[in-house]
């Protein structure tokens, strides 16, 4: 059973210096133009200011405006000001946490490997815990064909009441319902003609689903970003260099509400915002100071009104920024 840490909680708003600092506008063309606008609001804090995160695994719950961070098997939640709130811990002898998701009842998903002759079955196990982390059952996999019954997950995500279950070495993808029946799965290499010698050495960087049911996958050994549809239709873009729109080591992908694809590049200490044409709309991150400035961002996150959040490597904690289109529009509340 995970093991209940301790409860905080503070009313204010967690923001270090300046309360918003707009960082980027550039105008979209056409007669429907409007500023795309990129606002730090704050990091990641607690009681002692910015949690000093380096790898962190990011999950949100848009519903409740609450982000998941997970350590190895500690999980922190803060709410819509970045105050923690509150964590609890996973039993290490049950297995260590992979990733975790918020189904919309407000129950917790979490995907466990456990190692050892005392975990008969597959290694890697779906827990269904509550709001406090405490345990309330497992979802076992049903029906696995063949092709993918050996896949070993490392990427939990909830969409549209399927679980998707991924492996970013294996280049597998499996969607199954809320009670474990497998639903559908995807051979992403395949999809993308990737040779089967070259599947060890092209590891894909991240890999989420956006609310339409596309794929999204970044290959930073190929410095490509690939959307694959629910049909099937398999798109990429991408181009190696140090200009804007240039990738250097691509890492986290996300899309916002209105369908931009936001890339962080932790090789040129950007974050990427491109269209759904894939065209360039604007980048942030490496030249700016202070808290807003981004060191090797790497793993990306969009919760409620826009908010993005964004880990960084050297103990920088997690930034939060608030994008979306809309010049001179007053930022909605947190």
């Amino acid at each position: 059973m995970p093991r209940l840490k301790r409860t905080i909680r503070h009313p204010r708003r967690a923001l270090p210096g300046p309360a918003l600092l707009v960082l980027g506008i550039l105008l979209f063309p056409g007669p429907a133009a409007a500023a795309f606008t990129v606002t730090y609001l704050y990091s990641l804090s607690d009681f002692t200011g910015t949690v000093p995160y380096g790898d962190v695994v990011l999950s949100v719950d848009r519903e409740r405006d609450e982000v998941y961070a997970m350590v190895g098997n500690t999980v922190r939640v803060f709410n819509a000001s970045g105050m923690e709130i509150f964590r609890f811990e996973h039993d290490a002898r049950l297995g260590t946490l992979f990733d975790l998701a918020v189904e919309e009842s407000g129950d917790i998903l979490l995907l466990a490997l456990a190692l050892g002759a005392d975990h008969p079955g597959p290694a890697w196990s779906l827990v269904r815990c509550d709001y406090r982390g405490e345990e309330i059952g497992r979802i076992p996999i049903a029906g696995l064909p063949p092709e993918f019954a050996a896949i070993r997950p490392n990427v939990l995500l909830v969409r549209n009441g399927h679980i998707i279950l991924a492996s970013k070495a294996q280049f597998q993808v499996v969607e199954i319902d809320r009670a474990g029946a497998f639903r559908k799965g995807y051979d992403l290499a395949r999809m993308i003609a990737l040779q089967e010698k070259d599947r060890a050495k092209d590891d894909i960087a991240d890999i989420t689903m956006d609310p339409r049911g596309n794929i999204l996958f970044t290959v930073p050994t190929l410095f490509r970003v690939f959307v694959i549809s629910p049909d099937g239709e398999v798109k990429a873009f991408g181009r190696v260099g140090s200009n804007p729109g240039a990738f250097g080591v691509v890492t986290g992908v996300v899309t916002d509400d209105d369908g931009n694809i936001l890339v962080a590049d932790k090789g040129r200490g950007v974050v990427i915002v491109f269209d759904e044409q894939f065209r360039l709309v604007t980048e942030f991150g490496v030249e700016e100071e202070g808290p807003s400035s981004l060191v090797r961002p790497a793993e990306l996150a969009l919760g409620r009104s826009g908010k993005l959040y964004v880990t960084q490597a050297r103990e920088r904690g997690v930034a939060v920024f608030r994008i979306g289109r809309g010049a001179g529009e007053k930022p909605p509340g947190p």
